[in-house]
């Protein structure tokens, strides 16, 4: 009899982990994931900081030299043509948040995968 209660539960606790860790259907998409992600995190921003800076393109241009300084600041891993291709987003960087994507973000990753 203990077996029997022993191995119901064994089977109820694998099918429960089972179902719960297996892909659902109506998941969405990283891309959409990421949008929805990126227009949370500027509501937040444009709601609940002290002194929200303006999106324009000097916001581009100094978001885009922090992350790149931050992302290959000893010039080690990005070539002339990585920062080619990125600079053409140095001042659409304001239009991308405001749109909710991030292009701009999987770009270099994109580009150091493909070399490794």
């Amino acid at each position: 009899m203990k077996l029997r209660g022993t191995l119901f539960f064994t089977v109820l606790l694998g099918v429960t982990l089972f179902v719960s860790f297996f892909p659902h259907s109506k998941a969405k998409l990283p891309d959409q994931k990421e949008t929805v992600l990126v227009r949370t995190m500027m509501a937040y921003v444009s709601q609940l900081h002290f002194n929200p800076k303006a999106l324009n393109d000097a916001f581009s241009k100094d978001l885009y030299t922090y992350y790149l300084e931050n992302l290959d600041g000893s010039r080690r891993f990005l070539t002339q043509e990585d920062l080619q291709v990125l600079g053409s987003f140095q001042y659409l960087l304001d239009d991308e948040i405001q749109k909710g994507e991030i292009n701009f973000l999987t770009l270099p990753i994109a580009g150091l995968m493909f070399r490794c």
